[in-house]
């Protein structure tokens, strides 16, 4: 029934038995077909169309990816192979609850298992047997990244945790562990040499032994003061900024992190009304505000 049906696109809509007159009808008249006339009922359903043969004689072999030399060893890993061939039988005569241990990755796709030359296909993909899996996964890894491999892979073979072994396998290679799995890093930019002395600062807030301090560096000469913080709010920082600033001039620019004291209005505020660029280190590399990380 479902090869006679593959030929129809069929839209399936459900209705009440009792309102589908024509169908019951036609249900309990039906035409006699005088070329069945004279056989029996197994000769009857022997009688197939042509297209029903142009299906059933659809080798997947034929469109597999692997050339017929490999198809031959893997046709040969196969019936050497116990697990698989269990799951030949099973895949013949039906599957059913009572299954072994070995064959239960494969129940749930037991829909898409066939067997055809020797080989099992899950869809249009082969089963790759277990004494052939470590070859397989040296072939489809080049060097192209883990999921580069994986859809290669998904092309044309699977076996069950067929993803996961693969990643392991791709994650031990020597190449990939120097190249693959790290984003090359994008090289610092230095900071312009300032001409004079506080010209540009940098300041950082830290701590020692339970006790924050802030330490203010200056760019040109690396000339650095530390004041000790008894808290660490933007007014007390401002404070001690302009403290610095009464001594030595404001300067043209303030590089600092992305705290909370450097990120808040009361510290834009200040720098527009005292007149200066504040410019802070980008979010997780505060290696760019080194000077004052140095210190």
């Amino acid at each position: 029934m479902f090869l006679r049906l593959q030929r129809y696109d069929i839209e399936i809509i459900y209705k009440q038995g009792k309102y589908m007159y024509i169908a019951d009808t036609l249900s309990r008249a039906y035409l006699k077909n005088n070329a069945s006339e004279g056989k029996t009922h197994d000769e009857i359903l022997q009688i197939r169309s042509a297209i029903e043969i142009e299906i059933e004689t659809f080798n997947m072999a034929d469109y597999l990816v692997i050339s017929e030399e490999r198809q031959k060893l893997v046709a040969e890993a196969t019936t050497n192979d116990k697990a698989l061939r269990q799951l030949i039988k099973v895949i013949e005569s039906g599957w059913h609850t009572d299954i072994p241990h070995e064959l239960e990755s494969y129940y749930n796709k037991r829909g898409e298992l066939s067997v055809q030359n020797g080989i099992i296909f899950k869809s249009d993909r082969c089963v790759i047997p277990i004494s052939m899996r470590t070859e397989m996964m040296s072939q489809i890894h080049t060097h192209i990244g883990i999921e580069g491999c994986l859809k290669r892979a998904r092309e044309c073979v699977y076996w069950p945790r067929m993803n996961t072994e693969l990643k392991d396998y791709i994650s031990k290679c020597d190449i990939y562990q120097s190249n693959g799995t790290k984003q090359p890093k994008e090289t610092l930019k230095l900071h312009d040499e300032p001409s004079r002395p506080w010209v540009k600062v940098g300041t950082d807030l830290c701590s020692l032994y339970g006790n924050d301090y802030r330490i203010t560096v200056d760019y040109y000469s690396s000339f650095f003061e530390i004041d000790r913080m008894y808290d660490t709010s933007s007014k007390t920082v401002i404070s001690k900024l302009k403290q610095h600033f009464a001594r030595w001039g404001i300067p043209e620019k303030v590089i600092s992190d992305n705290g909370p004291q450097y990120s808040s209005e009361q510290f834009r505020q200040f720098s527009q009304i005292w007149d200066f660029k504040h410019k802070t280190s980008s979010p997780g590399h505060p290696q760019s505000n080194g000077k004052a990380k140095m210190q």
